[in-house]
């Protein structure tokens, strides 16, 4: 503040000090903060609609293997089936099934595929790609063999182009 300059200090002082008395104290009005608590709620329940869908929309991979000298027949979500040989696995996603139908094979297995959306048998040596078709794929050792018996098997062998075997062929 700066004194006027007709007025000594003490003046502006004491004239500043009857206006305080005069005014009185001031009133302040304040505003209630009213908690919002619909704003926290909403939030919760987004939090929780979005972890509960996602908790539930995770799926664990299915794993079926076969024992020395067993033989098992499985049957996939969309009708197909796979007859695996001893000492084999396969394991493939639910949830994901419509989507992308992919096994994943280790060992031997016979597959009578349905028609529908591409279906994929991928190994550590390479991938077999069909429509709808009877085959069998042999994964051991670092080795694959793939035999088609109905329809059309396309094989993707990591150390050899694209090959498409028709009923009766092998690779």
């Amino acid at each position: 503040l700066q004194v006027p300059k007709n007025r000594s200090k003490q003046e502006a002082w004491n004239l500043l000090e009857a206006r305080i008395q005069q005014e009185g104290p001031r009133q302040v009005s304040t505003i209630p903060l009213r908690p919002r608590w619909y704003v926290a709620a909403a939030a919760t329940l987004a939090i929780l609609i979005s972890t509960s869908f996602w908790f539930f929309n995770q799926s664990e991979p299915i794993l079926i293997e076969s024992a020395r000298a067993e033989h098992r027949s499985v049957e996939l979500p969309d009708g197909s089936t796979v007859v695996l040989n001893a000492a084999s696995s396969l394991e493939y996603d639910k949830a994901e099934w419509e989507d992308v139908r992919s096994i994943y094979l280790e060992g031997e297995a016979f597959f009578e595929v349905e028609k529908g959306a591409p279906f994929r048998v991928i190994t550590s040596q390479g991938t077999v790609q069909v429509l709808g078709t009877s085959f069998n794929v042999y994964v051991r050792e670092g080795k694959l063999e793939v035999a088609c018996y109905t329809g059309e098997v396309e094989v993707n062998h990591t150390n050899v182009l694209n090959e498409r075997l028709t009923p009766g062929e092998a690779l």
